[in-house]
């Protein structure tokens, strides 16, 4: 290992899962068996919790009344609050799943646990009240979520194990349906406590290893294209998962969140020229991550083709993308980013004859295996499949050795029609701004520019 350097390799043995394979197993498993989710830092363990506790659903909250309790004793958490205000209402329901209680064990001592002391009502010993927490676990269905637990005390991980196996604690029993969850930071990078084996099997344990695609399927909705874009085409970038270099720092998942955020605050997706753009890039993931992202928006403002784009004049936006790339061909990885955006696209939004038309010349150009892809989004709106089909249903028959075709022939024959169409409907056949007049149709969620 190179000097000053630390390891970023895992070293748990446990089962690795996706994001979606792990919310799975915690909304699955049941109240009566305690979890343990490990992973790198920022690989998205509380957030993936929160999620499970959203699809997981209780009878308790179906009574109105409950929920007016539950509301009221858990406005102080954090989490609760963020879930009230995300679905609009000042009570909690069925609906929005359970609440989540979190902790983090490494910010306590066995004191914060146990609570404090008072005289019995006998007088002959004394008994201990219980912290918050511990009385919203035993009073409401909820996720109680205890992070760090290899970086906390060990008198504060021997207080959890009877938690973990009894769903009890100093005399406090927990509500039947409230469940637990404990997190633990993994690899040698971290400075943390051994967990040793009667803690393990305390629990279910598996390694939280989420995919690329599950972030990028996640961030499309909360961030701006341009970052999207970049990670769709820069997949390494998303996160550094070799050695760390002491005192560096590197891009990680949750860093990217933070900086869409600062970057949307202060206005600097609208000029990526600025300095301020860079020093706020820099901070959070790192100086040369953040130079090639600064140069990418820049382009991404000049350079950038759109869904709206292809679908209206594929021709034009095939020329944009071969300049961009300096080549006489659309590269493959532009096909592949901009196919992951076809597809949300089609996903959500109907189209019509001329844009069933641009994307049809669009598959004959793409590779087979995207083509394939592109027809699984088609089918999810009943609408579009009928109005592609008119046109792509031989190109896929051939993508898939049903039909020989000559694809160069259907080329030409669909550009003479979409020109056709273009003069009906008095549009210019070399004018952008002309074209950009067609409309798209929303089902319902709204056309969003990619």
């Amino acid at each position: 290992m190179a000097k000053n350097a630390i390891s970023a390799a895992t070293t748990t043995l446990a089962l690795p899962v996706t994001m979606k394979a792990f919310q799975q197993l915690a909304v699955a498993i049941g109240p009566d068996i305690a979890l343990c989710v490990r992973g790198r830092h920022a690989v998205g363990k509380s957030e993936g919790v929160h999620q499970a506790a959203e699809k997981i659903r209780s009878d308790f909250y179906l009574d109105p009344e409950n929920c007016k309790r539950a509301t009221e004793a858990l406005k102080t958490e954090r989490s609760v609050r963020n879930r009230l205000k995300e679905a609009n209402v000042d009570v909690w329901h069925y609906d929005l799943g359970i609440p989540v209680v979190e902790r983090r064990l490494s910010q306590m001592t066995e004191g914060d646990i146990i609570g404090l002391p008072f005289e019995s009502v006998d007088k002959r010993g004394t008994k201990f009240k219980p912290v918050d927490w511990v009385n919203y676990a035993c009073d409401f269905p909820v996720m109680l979520f205890l992070d760090e637990r290899n970086r906390a005390l060990p008198g504060v991980k021997q207080a959890v194990f009877q938690m973990l196996d009894s769903k009890a604690f100093y005399g406090n029993i927990f509500n039947d349906e409230t469940r637990i969850v404990v997190a633990e930071n993994t690899g040698g990078s971290y400075e943390v406590n051994q967990t040793d084996p009667a803690e393990v099997s305390r629990a279910a344990t598996v390694e939280l290893i989420p995919t690329k695609e599950e972030w990028i399927d996640y961030a499309k909705t909360r961030c701006n294209p341009a970052l999207i874009d970049f990670i769709r085409q820069n997949p390494t970038k998303l996160e550094w998962t070799e050695e760390y270099e002491e005192n560096k720092k590197y891009a990680d998942r949750r860093s990217w969140f933070k900086l869409d955020k600062a970057l949307v605050a202060n206005n600097c997706y609208a000029d990526p020229r600025g300095h301020l753009f860079y020093i706020i890039a820099g901070s959070m993931i790192g100086t040369e991550i953040a130079q090639e992202f600064k140069q990418f928006c820049i382009d991404y403002k000049t350079k950038v083709v759109t869904v709206e784009d292809v679908l209206t004049d594929w021709a034009s936006a095939k020329e944009v993308l071969m300049k961009n790339a300096g080549m006489k061909v659309v590269p493959n990885d532009k096909y592949l980013s901009m196919s992951d955006k076809l597809s949300d696209f089609l996903k959500t939004n109907k189209i019509n004859e001329m844009q069933a038309i641009n994307l049809t010349l669009y598959m004959i150009d793409a590779p087979a295996e995207i083509r394939v892809a592109l027809n699984t989004a088609i089918v999810k709106i009943p609408t579009n499949t009928m109005i592609v089909n008119k046109y792509a249903r031989q190109v896929l028959l051939a993508t898939t050795n049903i039909q020989s075709l000559d694809l160069t022939s259907l080329k030409e024959k669909l550009t003479k029609e979409l020109e056709t169409k273009r003069v009906q409907a008095g549009l210019s056949a070399s004018t952008k701004e002309d074209n950009s007049k067609v409309a798209v149709e929303s089902t319902g969620r709204g056309a969003k520019k990619s």
